[in-house]
């Protein structure tokens, strides 16, 4: 059976999902689109948040100085938000890795590959 997002993987990865976002975001600037299209290229559909987990989070990050948002015109009559990771976001996606990292290590030595 495979999971998705809305199950256990979910509950895992919501603390991690920000991380995620500054990770796309350092990559290029993107609109919310764009952002979950990439998460769930990237990770096969594993992580597939819905718009209505993924908005909110954009705006928290943007509060809390690790986003920046502009308009950009998309169209005659549209206009989209894009996000570009700032560098108080920057130093915030070093430490969120380190602290990834550092949980994936242990993780890793309580539930080792199967030989």
């Amino acid at each position: 059976m495979r999971e998705t997002t809305d199950g256990l993987y979910a509950k895992l990865l919501y603390g991690n999902l920000p991380a995620l976002i500054l990770a796309l975001a350092a990559d290029r600037p993107m609109h919310g689109y764009a952002i979950r299209r990439e998460l769930i290229e990237r990770t096969a559909g594993l992580i597939a948040p819905s718009f209505g987990r993924l908005y909110p989070l954009l705006r928290a990050l943007e509060r809390r100085g690790f986003l920046a948002r502009r308009q950009v015109k998309a169209g005659p009559a549209r206009v989209r938000a894009v996000y570009t990771i700032t560098h108080p976001g920057r130093i915030e996606l070093s430490e969120r890795r380190f602290r990834w990292r550092r949980l994936a290590a242990a993780v890793n030595r309580l539930l080792p590959p199967d030989a």
